[in-house]
């Protein structure tokens, strides 16, 4: 497989992972579930994004010359860190609370926040136009696990 493959495919699997966590807190927490089960859901709609672009990122793989070893790197370092981290979750108890602090420093991690330096710029390709939707989405995901907590934890 080439690197830029694998680069899909661990981006693909960096999504799945933090759905399934979603999935899991989703049936944990009963209270919340259609909350968990919403944001799971848009977890995996990232990875078919992601998956679904694979032909164009494969075609556009000149544009990731100067840091396609560096991402790969990072996404396979996150990919394992991340399942260790899932299968520690579902191994301990955990608060309602403590399942939306997880969520809200998943979203706001480096890896989980897509290729931020697209955000800020009008996208040329479509690949950008594919990293800022999920950057937004991120964003976004970050800002309602917020407001949920700031709605149903603070007083």
């Amino acid at each position: 497989m080439n690197k830029m493959k694998e680069v899909i495919q661990l981006a693909v699997d960096v999504e799945l992972i933090v759905g399934e966590l979603y999935e899991f807190f989703s049936t944990k927490f009963e209270e919340d579930f259609d909350f968990w089960y919403r944001i799971a859901t848009e977890e995996e709609q990232h990875a078919a994004l992601i998956k679904g672009a694979e032909e164009l990122l494969l075609k556009e793989k000149n544009y990731f010359t100067d840091s396609l070893s560096q991402l790969h790197d990072v996404l396979k370092k996150e990919v394992k860190e991340l399942k260790k981290f899932v299968k520690e979750c579902k191994s301990k108890t955990l608060s309602r609370q403590d399942a939306f602090r997880i969520a809200q420093k998943l979203e706001n991690s480096a890896t989980e926040l897509h290729f931020q330096k697209f955000v800020t710029k009008s996208p040329d390709t479509k690949l950008e136009q594919i990293f800022q939707q999920l950057a937004k989405e991120d964003k976004n995901h970050a800002d309602r696990i917020k407001q949920y907590i700031k709605e149903h934890f603070d007083s």
